[in-house]
């Protein structure tokens, strides 16, 4: 029986494994040599054991089972030639379900090599015998067109492009005056090739020689490349063996293939009907050799998978076998593996059943053992999470129980996405794929399909969630393929015949997303623009944080305080001082009624309700350095003067009524107020100022700011170069104390302590950092641009081809509607939903992978390759 030494208190089914990686235990197997294979197929089938290599130092030749490995690799060989055999007749598969596990592996080896070397052969005959009948039939051809040019009683004109020579006896004068009979050689040449094959018989024979000709009108097959091609029979007449010699070698180098052709009538009809005859002859044996092939390919068709199958067991089998090293003494294999804890049951059950299926007395041990390497990384995965852990997989695999980012990324990843892609009306369309495959996912993943349709609904869940996001979004921009939809009072009421501008109407609020009243107004853009961007720095800061805060679940998790107290505070101090500062500001903007906001003698800013008006006008009654004053609203617009600090001032005011100004505030530019930050430290302009002591905030921020880097930078490398020097000290006392201490043993083994090797890393570390929270949070622009460039050109598809022409230039006609609306489809799907959506995915694949996993993942861990069959058969 199996033993497992591990106390069952030590199984730890956390209930956080989403966010880590699964706890992992190294094991040591005592498996018996009898029940080995047994036992790995059992351990194949559960996948969830990786073995480890214990024979690193031996090349695969060296192995114990590196024979067996080279036996499966042959009749893998054979597997694939039979493979490709059956694909060529056009046999379907039956799947793995057809399998031959009744078969022996030794027996199905033999009966592979004894079909494959009577497919070679049916090949080799079937081929010979199709190369004979082509050859046969182009000489039936040539002695079909030859016999006119022979016949004497017949006066045959040159084809083709020829001059009309005719010739009545077919003579040469020699130079003697005595006549002789002609030579002549037959044949048949590509078609392509007779011009030139003309040319160089005329010249190598010196115009010695007459050339006859004809083309066939049909193609057919050519003996020696076995494909079908225009062909040209000629005959060549010529006097003397030289020219003889000339003329063959000339037809051999073109191709040309070389044919008797008797002169006698008889023996002409004698010729052709042997070749009917054989023709005949040669179409029966090559229908039976295409029978006895495909009646062969199809039985086997039955089995190929089946034996496919086994054959990648048997040999994923030997291969693990191969990373175990021998106890000779005990007669068993010793490995070592990683197994999840949450498994090591049922890896101690397969153990058992291998030992009962072997039928082995003696079974295998399993002992959890300590090891000092660094447990591969395993994430649980579903149909629904797999998508999304593929995301962050990409970037890099996390370390052993890093915090995992597809916990967040599975909403975040999405909703950035719907930001940029806000549409209800493609979210919709979105959507709809992603439930339509959801739906047929069963009869999908049984298709073979190609490969860019199955990495769509390999992730349709993905696109799901996109897709929700996406309408989700495009409800709060109120946007349905450009079109606002009014499911509410607009809380703007229409101008007046003689205004151009909406008026608020009080007492009424949208109760969800943008306000529909914006909808073709002048500055719709530029509100849509401050939303937007705004928008876009929020989410941006937010995510950053929240990757800044994974760090300091980590740091907890591994009780690493220094990471914690000296990297995780500073930084997510250093970030929120500034740009968590910069939120707070849109916050408060967002908050405020500048239509209530002014500022006093351009020193003090207040609020001046609109009750406290009179005529329209806000007026402040109150002390002006111990002088009271009644100060009514001036416009600034028409009297900028009223700004300048040197003429009004509260010192101006108590002198006189005259030097006194009130003007309303407008809303700051927070992109001035940041900058100003940092140019202008502790002081913020009257028209700027959001709040009462905003100067001094911001000293007090950019100085807990500034405070962070040298933390960040140096206090990690010292501590450490402080606790390394206590260390070597107490080692030294321990050795000056042991008087019989072996030298080189000062260090106890420790991995040596390179301090400009930290602090250059840390310096690395801190730049990167600090540069980045700048750059990294510009980068979430990206959200504002996308969605307003995706906002923009489907208004523009919608206002420029169906209202412009269908509605406005052709005044709706039914005709151009039906044309039009099926032109913006077009660009719709074209542009919008297979362009846009992948820039946005592939902008929002940045954004994690950069600014925020970039803040806390290191992406350095080692995926967990347990030893599956189930995976084995699949990348088969």
């Amino acid at each position: 029986t199996s033993t497992c030494l591990l106390p069952s208190t030590q199984i730890n089914h956390s209930s956080m494994s989403e966010f880590r990686s699964q706890e992992m235990a190294a094991v040591q197997l005592f498996i018996q040599h009898d029940s080995a294979k047994e036992t790995l197929v059992e351990i194949g089938e559960l996948g969830c054991v990786q073995f480890k290599d214990l024979n690193e130092d031996k090349t695969a030749f060296q192995r114990t089972y590196a024979n067996e490995v080279r036996k499966c690799d042959e009749m893998e060989k054979s597997l694939r030639f039979l493979q490709d055999q059956v694909k060529k007749i056009g046999v379907q598969s039956h799947g793995i379900q057809g399998s031959g596990n009744s078969i022996n592996l030794s027996d199905l080896a033999v009966k592979l090599e004894d079909t494959e070397k009577e497919l070679q052969q049916l090949n080799a005959s079937n081929e010979g015998l199709e190369r004979s009948h082509a050859e046969f039939t182009e000489h039936k051809h040539v002695l079909e067109r030859c016999s006119q040019f022979l016949v004497r009683e017949q006066r045959p004109r040159l084809g083709g492009n020829s001059s009309s020579v005719e010739m009545e006896n077919v003579r040469l004068m020699e130079e003697g005056g005595s006549s002789q009979r002609l030579g002549y050689i037959a044949g048949c040449i590509q078609s392509d090739k007779m011009d030139t094959f003309s040319r160089v018989l005329f010249r190598a024979t010196r115009g010695n020689m007459y050339l006859r000709s004809e083309a066939l009108s049909n193609v057919i097959v050519d003996p020696k490349s076995m494909e079908k091609i225009h062909k040209t029979v000629f005959v060549c007449f010529y006097s003397g063996e030289r020219a003889m010699q000339k003329i063959k070698k000339i037809a051999d180098s073109f191709g040309a293939m070389r044919y008797d052709v008797p002169e006698s009538m008889n023996e002409h009809d004698q010729l052709v009907s042997d070749l009917d005859k054989e023709l005949t002859d040669l179409d029966q044996v090559i229908e039976r050799t295409h029978d006895r092939r495909h009646m062969m390919l199809g039985t086997i068709s039955l089995s190929l998978d089946g034996w496919a199958a086994m054959v990648l067991k048997e040999k994923a089998v030997y291969a693990a076998m191969n990373m175990f090293s021998v106890d000779a003494s005990a007669k068993c294999l010793v490995a070592e593996a990683w197994v999840p804890k949450c498994d090591l049951e049922r890896v101690e059950g397969a153990l058992r059943r291998g030992a009962h299926v072997a039928g082995t007395g003696v079974g295998s041990v399993m002992n959890v053992i300590a090891s000092r390497d660094t447990p591969p990384t395993y994430f649980k995965t579903n149909k629904f999470t797999q998508g999304f852990q593929a995301i962050v997989d990409s970037y890099g695999m996390a370390k052993y129980q890093e915090y995992n980012p597809a916990v967040f990324t599975v909403v975040t990843f999405p909703f950035l996405f719907g930001v940029m892609f806000g549409d209800a009306g493609h979210g919709t369309i979105m959507t709809a794929v992603a439930v339509y495959m959801i739906m047929k996912e069963q009869k999908l993943a049984r298709k073979k399909l190609n490969e860019m349709v199955e990495t769509v609904f390999k992730g349709r869940y993905l696109i799901l969630l996109m897709g929700i996001f996406a309408f989700y979004t495009g409800c709060i921009y109120n946007e349905t393929f450009a079109i606002p939809m009014k499911a509410a009072p607009s809380q703007w009421e229409h101008p007046p015949a003689n205004s151009t501008q909406k008026q608020l109407v009080e007492n009424v609020v949208y109760p969800f997303g943008v306000d529909p009243g914006w909808a073709h107004t002048m500055n719709k853009l530029n509100f849509f623009n401050s939303l937007k961007m705004k928008m876009s720095i929020i989410l941006g800061v937010t995510q950053m944080s929240a990757g800044v805060f994974c760090k300091f679940f980590n740091s907890i998790f591994f009780k690493d305080m220094l990471e914690l107290k000296f990297v995780f505070i500073p930084e997510i101090i250093f970030l929120n001082s500034l740009f968590g500062y910069l939120c707070i500001l849109i916050f408060t903007k967002w908050g405020t009624n500048f239509n209530e906001r002014f500022v006093l003698n351009n020193d003090v800013v207040l609020s001046i309700p609109s009750s406290d008006w009179v005529d329209g006008q806000a007026v402040w009654k109150g002390s002006v350095n111990g002088v009271e004053r009644t100060i009514t609203e001036d416009n600034a617009f028409y009297k900028p003067e009223v700004m300048d600090v040197k003429m009004f001032n509260p010192g101006s005011c108590k002198d006189a009524i005259t030097g006194c100004s009130l003007w309303k505030q407008k809303p700051p530019s927070l992109l001035d107020t940041l900058i100003q930050m940092f140019m202008s430290v502790g002081t913020v302009l009257p028209e700027n100022r959001l709040f009462e002591g905003q100067g001094a905030v911001q000293v007090f921020l950019l100085l807990v700011a500034f405070a962070c880097v040298p933390v960040l930078l140096l206090a990690k490398p010292m501590i450490l170069k402080k606790q390394h020097e206590n260390k070597m000290s107490y080692a030294t006392m321990d050795d000056d104390q042991d008087e019989d201490a072996a030298p080189g043993k000062a260090g106890h083994g420790d991995e040596p302590f390179e301090f400009g090797e930290i602090m250059v890393h840390q310096i690395i570390h801190t730049i990167e950092y600090v540069l980045g929270a700048i750059s990294n949070t510009a980068s979430y622009l990206r959200l504002w641009a996308l969605s307003l460039a995706h906002a923009q050109l489907s208004e523009v598809f919608w206002e420029q081809v169906v209202v412009g022409i269908g509605l406005d230039m052709f005044n709706a006609s039914p005709v151009m509607m039906v044309v039009t609306v099926t032109v913006w489809a077009c660009l719709t799907f074209a542009v919008l939903m297979l362009m846009e959506s992948l820039s946005a995915f592939l902008h929002a694949l940045r954004l994690h992978w950069v600014e925020f996993q970039g803040k806390f993942y290191s992406g350095t861990g080692v995926k967990f390759m347990p030893f599956n069959f189930k995976q084995e058969i699949i990348e088969d």
